[in-house]
């Protein structure tokens, strides 16, 4: 079913479409190697802002590998996100295990919050629970793991609007 820009919506078979929507030259299948490994190496591209090197890597190493650890899935949440695709970042977000992982939770509050569902985006109350400064340290957190600064910005965006309090500065 087309969402309301006329993409896709996410299912396993459709990530190479969006991807494709979102750089038009995008081409999926390479000499894949090794499926994990594929699949960590595309999920930091992703993260890193790298979409066209990581993206391919990722729906390859998924298609040989579904039961790979889901964690990889952050990169399709990612571009998701960064394409405006707030739904399809959601439906990414839910399949990453474990749940209580700090990007987990940081995955699925912004996708909430950027829904307008703010009663399911307060669950990063959760994470404070565990971590009550992760507000103060978490841009710091996602530029030590390399994580592209408009990616960040656009993460943190989102979390602020689920609720967590985060300074201005390094923003």
């Amino acid at each position: 079913m087309p969402t309301p820009g006329g993409l896709p919506s996410s299912s396993e078979r459709d990530i190479p479409i969006i991807a494709a929507h979102l750089k038009p030259d995008l081409g999926v299948g390479s000499k894949i190697e090794d499926g994990e490994s594929d699949g960590d190496r595309g999920g930091w591209s992703c993260l890193r802002g790298k979409f066209a090197e990581g993206l391919p890597l990722l729906a390859e190493s998924f298609s040989r590998n579904p039961g790979q650890p889901t964690f990889y899935r952050l990169g399709f949440f990612v571009v998701a996100y960064m394409g405006g695709l707030y739904r399809d970042a959601l439906d990414e977000a839910l399949k990453i295990d474990p749940p209580n992982n700090r990007f987990t939770q940081i995955a699925r509050a912004t996708a909430y919050a950027k829904l307008g569902r703010s009663e399911e985006a307060a669950a990063i109350k959760l994470l404070l629970k565990a971590d009550p400064d992760y507000g103060d340290r978490v841009v710091a957190d996602l530029q030590a793991r390399n994580v592209a600064p408009e990616i960040i910005q656009a993460l943190v965006g989102g979390l602020r609007k689920a609720g967590l309090d985060v300074p201005k500065a390094g923003t």
